[in-house]
């Protein structure tokens, strides 16, 4: 196990740190042991409180390690000791945060090299006699949908979900599904050609950042597919896209244009913070006529079949606008409607903690504000909350439709199901709205497979959407390209880290959330400029990150930063 020579030398050698700190490690590690007097075990005491309140930099095992040394010093009589209490309360971390963080190692500690970003892959036990190959898949992608349905219980309360239900009791349930970044093109950037954030570099609602990527990477899902032989039905959003002339369009071979809005909703001052209204009656609605176009396709597979299709379908509901009929409004009575209480505080937050959280923004000329202040200010949350969770009915619906005429079909049992979100959203949890934050109500979402082959249940280790694209193609016996950086989840599982990225309003900084695979009671997220940017050795940045540690069990939407 590692000492505090160990840790020392991790600072020491590590060149994230700024130099300045990496030279009083090097110092205090020549000058010997952490019992040593004056200036260098002052200095040593404070670096060890550094290991403690980074372990995605140092390592979990490294931390635990440091935490332990720490309260032993802490409890002890000696000037040691005093030391160590001054920088407890000068980084302002407490005895109980120590011993949290302690616990949160504690499943990490059989892997004493682990760090942040490595995943070490271990067979999975989902299907341990592996999958045979299904010729044909079902890829159905929703916007925005976070975890308010049925089968993952997050909101509290009652949400109509039934056909999502029934398909999550017939598929593999990916409880702990965190996407790479919780906004729509770079989430589908992972999605779509299975690699990180690190590796596309977007890491906000950047479409040109994005259209690079896309345009100059042609190993995408639907490219797999249609260079294994596929014959491809596409309609609405699976890439992220703004024309109909998309670069994506010719790898389909029936493709239906996306459509954003039948019509368009009020706008001006009474409806400037979210677009949402009533749908009229005798007007079709871009799911509805996305759904009777799979439904139209599959009815004509059955009478001219095809040796291997894949059918896409990207649903853009419960995506602004929420329009959604009069009937889906009625499942929601506002009284009904439970919202979140708006008063958690940013008093615990860093200045790019906040920013990412909670962003300010300035409306028809006006001071900034942050959207739920706007809310709180120009409308009744319930009313946006209403609109969300009737769309989310509304899709769970159109859905069902295109499941219902699957099952019709003769080739139904030799067809894989899946079923993914891009980002989740935010209605009042953490006194924020719309989605970006690194918070479970944006990165966590739904991710169903329906396979011949599979045994319906429910997996609660945490795992990436950087997994899913090449989960996908294993599920229908498609080689995922070397391209690809994530793993088949049915047939191998990464350890580590689930770790998710978002840059908010400083361009200089990003910020990057951490949960560790075999305990995920926690979740650490990290404020940073960038290494090599000017700004990160410089001021009260000095190269070391704002970090937040929060206590997922005894606080499931993530609003006291123990580190605070």
């Amino acid at each position: 196990m590692a000492d505090v020579a160990d840790l020392l030398g991790l600072l020491a050698s590590d060149t994230r740190w700024a130099p300045e700190v990496r030279h009083a490690a090097a110092a205090s590690l020549t000058a010997g042991a952490a019992g040593s007097s004056g200036t260098n075990a002052d200095s040593t005491t404070a670096h060890l409180v550094d290991v403690v309140k980074y372990p995605a930099i140092f390592g979990t095992a490294a931390a635990a390690v440091a935490a332990s040394r720490l309260m032993a010093a802490a409890d002890s009589e000696s000037d040691l000791g005093d030391r160590v209490q001054r920088a407890l309360s000068s980084a302002r971390l407490s005895r109980r945060t120590l011993l949290r963080g302690a616990a949160f190692t504690t499943a990490a500690l059989a892997f004493p090299t682990l760090a942040a970003c490595e995943r070490i892959i271990v067979p999975s036990t989902l299907l341990p006699g592996g999958v045979t190959a299904s010729p044909n898949l079902l890829q159905i992608v929703v916007d925005d949908l976070n975890e308010y349905v049925g089968f993952l219980g997050g909101y509290p309360g009652t949400i109509h979900t039934p056909n999502l239900d029934a398909l999550a009791a017939e598929s593999l349930s990916f409880e702990q599904f965190h996407v790479t970044v919780p906004i729509c093109p770079p989430s589908r950037a992972t999605l779509m050609w299975g690699v990180d954030a690190l590796t596309h570099q977007v890491y906000k609602r950047d479409i040109p950042a994005y259209l690079a990527f896309a345009l100059a990477q042609p190993d995408h899902v639907t490219n797999v597919l249609a260079n294994a032989g596929f014959t491809q039905y596409g309609g609405g959003k699976i890439f992220h896209e703004s024309t109909d002339n998309s670069y994506h369009r010719p790898q389909w071979d029936h493709y239906l244009p996306t459509q954003y809005a039948a019509f368009d909703p009020p706008s001006g001052p009474d409806n400037i913070f979210f677009d949402y209204g009533t749908h009229p009656a005798g007007v079709d609605h871009p799911d509805q006529l996305l759904a009777d176009f799979a439904i139209a396709k599959m009815q004509a597979l059955a009478g001219n079949p095809v040796s291997r299709f894949h059918i896409a379908l990207g649903f853009r509901l419960p995506h602004l606008g929420w329009v959604v009929p009069q009937a889906y409004l009625d499942m929601y009575p506002l009284d009904d409607v439970v919202v979140h209480d708006p008063t958690d505080g940013f008093d615990d937050l860093g200045p790019i903690g906040r920013s990412v959280l909670a962003p300010e923004v300035s409306l028809y000329w006006s001071e900034p504000r942050t959207w739920m202040e706007w809310v709180l200010l120009n409308g009744d949350r319930r009313v946006y909350l209403q609109h969300y969770l009737a769309s989310i009915s509304y899709v769970d619906h159109q859905i069902g439709r295109v499941l219902n005429e699957l099952a019709a079909q003769p080739y139904a049992n030799d067809t894989a199901v899946t079923l993914v979100s891009d980002n989740g959203y935010h209605h009042g949890e953490n006194n924020t709205m719309r989605k970006g934050a690194l918070r479970d109500q944006s990165t966590r979402v739904p991710f169903l497979i329906r396979h011949p082959d599979l045994t319906p249940q429910s997996f609660s280790t945490p795992v990436s959407s950087l997994d899913y694209a090449p989960t996908l193609l294993g599920l229908i016996g498609v080689t995922p390209p070397a391209s690809m950086e994530g793993v088949d989840l049915v047939r191998e599982l990464p350890t580590g880290f689930v770790t998710s990225y978002y840059r908010g309003n400083d361009p200089q900084a990003l910020s990057r959330s951490h949960i560790a695979t075999g305990d995920p009671q926690y979740r650490w997220v990290f404020h940073e400029v960038e290494p090599g940017h000017p700004r990160f050795n410089e001021g009260a940045y000095a190269g070391y990150p704002e970090v937040e540690l929060y206590d997922r069990h005894v606080d499931p939407h993530e609003t006291i930063n123990l580190l605070g």
